[in-house]
């Protein structure tokens, strides 16, 4: 077989083993759980192509790495929702909203889909890109190693959205100020006169990593000390759900507490509507704070006070980025922080002395 090797990609070395593209990505990065018959007929591939694998990490270009291309088409991707609930659907929708704003702006076509975040997801994305579906990718709270890797094989201009993993490729990103925004709740509940503060969240995402620090370091700076029976883990995503199941299990733990930080809307609706079936009043008794500020937090009872991430705007800049990624494809990888803000609602007042909560 005579194939230029300069022009051989990691589709063709999938075609000829007869593997998905993300078996090959796992084989070039000796990745474990490959079986060996496998990872042979894909080696086996590799040299009668002669494909020469060069990690877009090792390259120090973000992914979009064809120059000028020509961006007309948008794939916007969501990751499936193990929970649906409307406030999730809430945030991607106004996201959209944001990026549909830009893409009408600049004569783009935008679609969105929803990709599993796996490198099974590669697939997915592969397949609009065979149909002439994609030109630039979008994608919002991903934070599969191996699907970012893989998708940045594909040459596309890329932007994460509010990324679940630290960026540990050249890839542009957009977020909200996730730690400022944590420390900027505890700020406002420890102005109250609130000094126990428990805390419902995880810390297994990036995104809420940086939040939870925020919540740490803005008790130090109090200089109250931080304890661990205040934090409920989550079981699992931050739903309504959830966010029921963690307040049962705080109040069981007999800890006292005036104020909770809750790392989204979705858990604090679910912590609040625990507290009402207690008898507990919010937030005569019990102040709580939110994190997105999706437009269900100010139709709540009471309604929440929270941070405001301003996901129409990370659309909008995401957009952006992918033009000017595509534009120019070997500028300097930019990781747009945005600015948040404390939206002050009914859920939170004046820390009362005579709360005790067990």
């Amino acid at each position: 077989m005579s194939v230029n090797s300069s022009s051989v990609t990691s589709y063709d070395v999938a075609r000829v083993a007869q593997v998905s593209v993300g078996t090959v990505i796992r084989v070039l990065n000796n990745k474990p759980n490959v079986d060996e018959e496998i990872r042979t007929r894909v080696l086996q591939a590799i040299d009668e192509l002669g494909y020469i694998y060069v990690p877009k990490k090792r390259q120090g270009v973000a992914a979009g790495g064809k120059a000028g291309v020509t961006l007309k088409s948008v794939m916007l991707c969501i990751p499936p929702m193990r929970n649906t609930q409307a406030l999730q659907e809430i945030y991607y929708y106004t996201v959209l909203r944001g990026a549909q704003k830009v893409c009408a702006e600049n004569d783009l076509h935008l679609m969105y889909n929803v990709v599993d975040d796996s490198v099974d997801g590669l697939e997915q994305v592969k397949s609009s890109i065979e149909r002439g579906f994609v030109d630039g990718l979008v994608m919002i709270n991903y934070g599969s190693h191996d699907l970012i890797e893989g998708i940045q094989q594909l040459q596309l201009p890329l932007v994460l959205v509010e990324p679940r993993i630290p960026s540990l490729f050249p890839v542009d990103t957009v977020a909200s100020d996730d730690f400022y925004g944590g420390k900027l709740a505890v700020k406002h509940l420890l102005s109250l006169g609130h000094r126990s503060i428990a805390c419902i969240g995880t810390t297994e995402a990036y995104v809420t990593q940086l939040r939870f620090d925020g919540y740490r370091i803005a008790l130090n700076d109090a200089e109250i000390v931080y304890r661990p029976e205040l934090f409920v883990h989550v079981r699992n995503d931050l739903t309504i759900d959830e966010g029921q199941w963690a307040m049962q299990q705080l109040l069981q733990r007999g800890t006292t507490f005036s104020a909770v930080f809750c790392m989204n809307d979705n858990v604090a609706l679910g912590a609040i509507r625990v507290l009402n079936e207690k008898g507990l009043r919010v937030p005569e008794d019990i102040s709580v704070v939110g994190f997105d500020n999706h437009e269900g937090a100010a139709l709540s009872q009471p309604p929440l006070t929270t941070i405001e991430g301003t996901p129409a705007q990370k659309g909008m800049v995401a957009i952006q980025r992918l033009i000017d990624r595509a534009t120019r494809p070997k500028s300097i990888v930019i990781q747009s922080v945005l600015p948040v803000h404390l939206v002050t609602r009914a859920s939170t007042a004046a820390f009362q002395q005579n709360i005790v909560v067990i």
